[in-house]
């Protein structure tokens, strides 16, 4: 059964996110809300197509369109510095993760944990190179069935 009507993309959780980042670089993020609607719509297109998509597929499909579509931008006075480049790609990356994360403490198995170091590559890799939501989809199944 297609799974069209599901919204996999909790926006409740990527707001507190984006709060805490928000926190973090002590500035003013805003959101493109157009630009995040599409990324649900194309979320949910993509996983429609699995009757029961994983974790992994959910967490790698909406890692790859929220950094693909970039619904997210700081807001800066003219003399500021932007903070960051990589804004949509550490939203998408710490989405996803703490996805699984939730994920896999619900079921009982082994969840990554990624050091800033692995997080810091991730997140310039997904800026500069090409990703499928299949690939982010393996790298995540990857790191949680590591040994």
């Amino acid at each position: 059964m297609s799974q069209q009507n599901h919204n996999f993309l909790d926006l409740q959780d990527l707001e507190l996110l984006v709060n805490k980042l928000e926190e973090t670089y002590s500035c003013d993020i805003i959101c493109n809300y157009p630009v995040l609607k599409e990324v649900t719509e194309k979320v949910n297109y993509y996983l429609g197509d699995f009757d029961d998509p994983s974790a992994y597929k959910v967490s790698g499909a909406i890692t790859f369109w929220l950094r693909k579509l970039k619904p997210f931008s700081f807001q800066l006075s003219e003399e500021s510095i932007d903070p960051t480049l990589f804004l949509n790609e550490i939203v998408s990356v710490f989405y996803g993760y703490n996805y699984l994360r939730a994920y896999s403490k619900n079921k009982g198995e082994n969840y990554p944990s990624l050091s800033g170091k692995f997080l810091k590559d991730l997140i310039v890799q997904l800026r500069y190179s090409s990703f499928s939501p299949s690939s982010i989809t393996m790298l995540f199944w990857a790191l949680c069935h590591e040994r």
